[in-house]
């Protein structure tokens, strides 16, 4: 069995605009030099911290192929070589039907935002 490439090091927060709006942020950790350098965050502000969260949670979960596994490193079939999926743009991020099937719906497994 073939060894299963590193997984990377995730993070979404929320941060709060001036305007008492919040947006997510997804930080990925790097090694040269370590530091989290961004890799995506929202377009438009929530009105809750909640909202915010759950949508960042979202676009990660697109990301990510298989959730039992989570986000791995690209073994090189994806890109160039030391290259990770988030380098992609999220329009290209593919899903498998099962993947999209086990992700619509929820809240990367937080149940849904009560309505």
């Amino acid at each position: 069995m073939r060894a299963s490439p590193p997984i990377r090091r995730i993070a979404v927060y929320v941060d709060e605009t001036k305007d008492g709006m919040y947006r997510w942020i997804l930080i990925e950790q790097v090694e040269k030099p370590r530091r989290w350098m961004e890799i995506e965050s929202s377009s438009s502000a929530s009105e809750s911290y909640r909202d915010a969260m759950a949508a960042g949670l979202l676009v990660l979960q697109r990301m990510i192929d298989n959730l039992d596994q989570g986000p791995r490193q690209s073994d090189g079939r994806l890109g160039a070589p030391g290259k990770t999926e988030a380098a992609r743009p999220l329009s290209t991020v593919t899903n498998s039907s099962e993947t999209a099937r086990r992700n619509s719906g929820s809240h990367f497994g937080f149940g849904d935002l009560p309505g």
